[in-house]
């Protein structure tokens, strides 16, 4: 999945407007995925998407979205301009003046009190691309960049995955009442992990350096869009100008400040000139980086200094690379790890453990599944041929079959649960003789067993891109190659390694018909063109239609809509476009199952999974 957008959100501190690159077909590759967000695994990166690479759908972190009253709340313009916070329903808001966000302190949990020490082995599929917080797309950076930064000015929620004030870093927030004006107050005593304070110096350097183009953040473009200037009137105060009202427009001022004190003046993007990038000496979070060695593990140790969360009571958390998943439920079973994203092709034998458990939940935030198209190729230009493709793709065998059950349908970029969905979404229910009467509509004819189109030309073969890590994926890969040679098209499957097969996407000769990714987003459904519009050598191979405009337009005009009803309404007409015009076949969202330990004491089981806290109040009995 992908801000990819914003692609942990994944961590603890989710970010709702995040979009990112799903390793896993199904799920974030490491157990922080699947029990906390991706960057939008923390508040800064809060309108990135991220591709996920490697599991199966079950571990798939985010099926659900925010209630309905709590979505449609969230936005809702303040009535006044007390400082204080008021419930509604089950959710509670903070009125910021000219807005009234969500307040994500009511939902703050921890675990019961452990004793110190110990060391948590948890494991990945993949390794992370780097420690930079302003360079990756993967969900494993940003998940282990949770870690080591904990600054950011917003928090998702961990009952809703919308985003509030990160109340473990301000004191207050005060929005204007034409909602241009985001300003945030400092807690006294938050420190770098050197007893640096963090000062209001440290977000304006970071989003200043952040926003140059030559420094080529994947998700500038939706920052750059948003914000004016960002100030500080005094070392406590963080002021934040949008050119226009929006109502997420506070996950732009979630940004991750880097030190200031440590950063200026190094280079911002090579590791060889700058070995802050990959070797952080100075953290704002509970873990510090101990030992990184790439291919292999990565290991946190507890940060004393930690002013912003509690002091872990762990010593360490160690992260294995572990690529097979099956591989690491035996590991599991063995006790050599403590806790990991259970795919679905390993569900029933992460059953069998005795020493743990299986939690099983739909995250609040959005991860799904999709095959996408390479539009560079003029035959999949065709949308009827793309829609035949569609109808000749078996959702619910996928789901029954791959998935173990452990997901849900989709039909566009919202999901059935969430307030926006569109009952009347079109939909493409399996018919092989539905896409073969598409097809002849449409002037294909079957000749000698090969499809060729009004003019004659035979369609070539079609590579279709998967990485293998990801047995569902590799399943879908299988099944489309069998489905699709009943119209007369023939298919070679690539599979390839992650990394390899993210950069084959990016790059020429872009030598592929159509590739099986997913995308890890937040709750805010109305930030996801990001996905469309910022990551353009991921847009879906350059899916640049009339109603790709349509769509973009839309969703501006969506994310500056205050009125819930009319927002929804907008919502649903870009459900109509995805699903007409159809950019990806859209597969399923999945559920998140996480196998935990029975020696650990963890966070209790909430929307977000079990991570929320960062593994700070986690302990061995």
């Amino acid at each position: 999945m992908l801000k990819l957008r914003k692609l942990y959100f994944v961590l603890t501190t989710l970010l709702v407007l995040s979009v990112v690159l799903a390793a896993c077909g199904d799920a974030t590759a490491t157990p922080a995925t699947a029990t906390t967000a991706a960057p939008v695994t923390s508040a800064t990166a809060a309108t990135t998407v991220a591709a996920t690479s490697a599991a199966p759908a079950t571990t798939v972190a985010a099926t659900t979205a925010a209630p309905a009253t709590s979505a449609a709340a969230t936005t809702a313009p303040a009535t006044t301009a007390a400082a204080t916070t008021a419930a509604t329903g089950t959710t509670t808001f903070y009125d910021a003046g000219g807005l009234k966000v969500l307040d994500p302190r009511t939902s703050w949990k921890t675990a019961p009190a452990g004793k110190k020490g110990g060391n948590l082995n948890l494991a990945a599929t993949t390794d992370a691309k780097t420690l930079h917080y302003y360079l990756p797309t993967d969900t494993i950076s940003f998940d282990w960049l949770s870690y080591i930064y904990s600054a950011g000015l917003v928090e998702t929620d961990i009952a809703t995955g919308l985003p509030g004030p990160n109340f473990r870093v301000v004191t207050a927030l005060k929005v204007s009442d034409d909602k241009l004006t985001y300003t945030y107050t400092l807690k006294d005593g938050i420190k770098w992990s050197d007893g640096k304070p963090i000062t209001s110096a440290d977000y304006v350097w970071t989003n200043t350096q952040a926003l140059k183009p030559e420094n080529k953040w994947p998700y500038v473009d939706s920052y750059a869009e948003q914000i004016e200037s960002v100030t500080a009137p005094d070392e406590k105060t963080v002021v934040f100008k949008m050119k226009k009202a929006e109502i997420y427009a506070i996950n732009q001022t979630g940004t991750e400040p880097l030190p200031k004190h440590i950063w200026e003046g190094k280079d911002w993007s090579d590791g060889t000139k700058n070995t802050e990038i990959d070797n952080p000496t100075v953290v704002s979070g509970p873990w510090k980086l101990k030992e990184w060695k790439r291919g292999q593990f990565i290991t946190f140790a507890r940060n004393d200094a930690s002013t912003i969360f509690p002091v872990p009571y762990l010593d360490t958390v160690t992260i294995q690379i572990v690529p097979q998943t099956a591989v690491q439920v035996q590991k599991y079973k063995a006790g050599e790890l403590d806790s990991i994203a259970v795919s679905a092709t390993d569900y029933d034998e992460a059953k069998k453990a005795s020493n743990g458990a299986l939690l099983e939940y739909y995250r609040p935030s959005f991860n799904f599944q999709y095959i996408g198209f390479n539009f560079r190729k003029t035959y999949l230009q065709n949308v009827d041929l793309r829609k035949a493709l569609a109808y000749a793709t078996p959702q619910k065998d996928i789901i029954d079959k791959l998935l173990l059950g452990l997901g849900q349908p989709i039909f566009s970029a919202v999901p059935i649960t969430n307030f926006s969905y569109n009952q009347q979404t079109p939909k493409y229910e399996f018919s092989l003789d539905k896409a073969k009467q598409t097809l002849t509509s449409a002037g294909y004819k079957l000749d000698g067993g090969k499809l060729k189109d009004k003019s004659g030309q035979e369609l070539p073969k079609l590579k279709i891109l998967y990485n293998p890590d990801s047995k569902v994926r590799e399943g879908i890969a299988t099944i489309s190659q069998q489905n699709f040679k009943e119209l007369g098209i023939d298919i070679e499957l690539v599979p390839l390694e992650f990394q390899t097969y993210v950069q084959q996407i990016k790059k020429e000769p872009f030598d592929y018909d159509m590739f099986i990714l997913g995308w890890q987003s937040g709750a805010d459904v109305e930030t996801f063109d990001d996905v469309w519009k910022a990551i353009p050598s991921l847009n879906s191979g350059g899916w640049d239609t009339e109603a790709k405009k349509q769509v973009v337009d839309l969703y501006a005009k969506a994310r500056q809509e205050f009125d819930i009803e009319k927002r929804k309404g907008i919502m649903g007409q870009i459900q109509t476009l995805l699903a007409t015009d159809l950019p990806y076949i859209f597969l399923y969202q999945g559920k998140t199952v996480t196998g935990v330990s029975s020696k650990l004491n963890y966070s209790s089981l909430q929307n977000n999974g079990i991570g929320y806290n960062l593994r700070t109040d986690w302990s061995i009995k």
